[in-house]
């Protein structure tokens, strides 16, 4: 066994350190340039995803905008040839029926508002049907 002088032992000692210090920094660099490509990765992939989403979004509030201007027209078409469309006292509605409708709207404006309806809805009993 060969038998070195101490100064020696502290040397040896010093450089194995000085490797190992030197190892466990290189492989903290290359671990962190991993963890930095990973995540320049997950966003560019996210770009893409939110580029493909905004896409369709666009798309999507084009066509409903378009589908809302053509719903709205025949809305208003229909209204227009309803106002001028005569009908028939038989066909009106009755007196009973108006009541209630004109109480749900009522209820319904003020439960848009907060505020209570201020009557409870009684039902009258039911009219004679028109022979």
């Amino acid at each position: 066994m060969i038998i070195l002088p101490s100064w020696r032992h502290y040397a040896a000692a010093a450089c194995a350190a000085l490797l190992f210090t030197s190892g466990w920094t290189v492989r903290g660099w290359w671990d962190g340039a991993q963890q930095a490509k990973a995540l320049r990765d997950t966003a560019q992939r996210a770009q893409i995803a939110t580029t493909a989403v905004n896409a369709a979004a666009t798309t999507y509030e084009a066509q409903r905008r378009q589908i809302s201007e053509t719903h709205d027209d025949n809305q208003n078409a229909i209204r227009a040839a309803y106002r001028t469309v005569f009908v028939p006292t038989a066909c009106a509605a009755q007196p009973d029926i108006v009541r209630v409708l004109n109480s749900s709207v009522d209820t319904a404006n003020a439960a848009t508002t907060g505020e209570s309806s201020g009557s409870v809805f009684a039902p009258a009993a039911p009219s004679k049907p028109p022979h």
